[in-house]
Parts: structure tokens; sequence; C-alpha cells
């Protein structure tokens, strides 16, 4: 077996060595510009934070909607939030060609999945630090291990339905309703 050796993206086992500082929290309750959030480990008390920072430099992800699943960077006093990203609206179907409904499906935990894509095919999706990583394969060179994916940091807007832009596909656009 003389193939072709793939090269590690050193940019995967990176990603996985970045410890992650936001938290997973479900929203309980907004308050004037305040959230009431339960962290996702349930063994804390449910925590206040400002939001109003965030509001301020465009770095709430998503609308407020009690119940919903939040990914959170708090800042160094953990009283306020610098990014908000819903998780709950960010999982379903995106699409970057609607005419020939090519896209991607976010799924729970990471799960990443092509929708009608021949060049690529999406694997996973990861929060971290409040930013959003796509980790994809080109079909062109194909890779079965892990460390070997491409990976790419997207920018999720807020507003309307939502769009979330990634250089491998310029614009992701939602569509459908809420999961």
């Amino acid at each position: 077996s003389g193939g072709k050796k793939s090269k590690v993206n050193p940019m995967v086992e990176e990603l996985d060595n970045t410890p992650d500082y936001a938290e997973l929290v479900t929203l309980l309750e907004v308050d004037g510009d305040s959230i009431l959030v339960q962290p996702d480990n349930d063994l804390e008390q449910p925590q206040v934070y400002s939001y109003r920072e965030a509001e301020a430099n465009g770095q709430i992800k998503g609308r407020f909607a009690v119940g919903d699943l939040y990914s959170i960077y708090p800042d160094n006093d953990h009283r306020r939030v610098s990014i908000c990203i819903n998780v709950t609206e960010l999982r379903g179907q995106w699409f970057y060609d609607m005419q020939q409904h090519r896209g991607m499906q976010f799924e729970e935990h990471g799960a990443l999945s092509s929708i009608n894509s021949e060049r690529y095919s999406y694997k996973e999706w990861k929060l971290l630090n409040g930013k959003l990583y796509l980790y994809y394969v080109d079909m062109q060179q194909v890779s079965a291990d892990r460390h070997e994916f491409l990976v790419e940091e997207a920018e999720i807007f807020a507003g309307g339905e939502g769009v979330i832009t990634a250089p491998s596909q310029d614009m992701l656009q939602r569509t459908g309703t809420r999961m």
C-alpha cells in the first residue's frame, strides 16, 4: 500500500488543545439589559449577566428565547457577556445555493452534514471562545482522518433568518422554521 500520505492539518490539533472559556447555558429570563441563565452543568446556581456590551458590539447572534441553549463568552469579572450565540437557532439547515438546495445541516453535539454538495463533505462544527469553526473535507482530496480535515472560521451574523459567512461558501442562509 504505497498510497499518498495526507497532510495533518495543524489547525485541527491547535483547536483541540485550545481551552474554551465560553459557557453553555439555558436562557431562563430576559430582564432589561440582563439575562438570567442556568449553566448547562446543572451544578451551579442560575447566573445573571449584562448583555449591553455584547449588543453594542453586534455580538449577540440570534434571538433571545427562553428555554434556548446559548454559548456565552463572559468577560473577566463574569458579570457581562462579550459574545452570546443562540445554539438552538444554529441547529438546522443552512444553504449557500438556494436554487440547487446545497448547504449543510447543523446537528446536536457538533455533528455537521452536507446537503447536495459535490465539492465539500462537512463533518463537524465547533463553537470555541465565541467563534464558529467548520470542519470539512474537500472531496477532490479525500481524507478519513479527522486530523486531516480542513477547518475554517465562520462568521455568524444576527438578524432576519440569520446568515453565516464561511470562506469556502461565501454566505449561508437559514431556511425553514426553528428546530
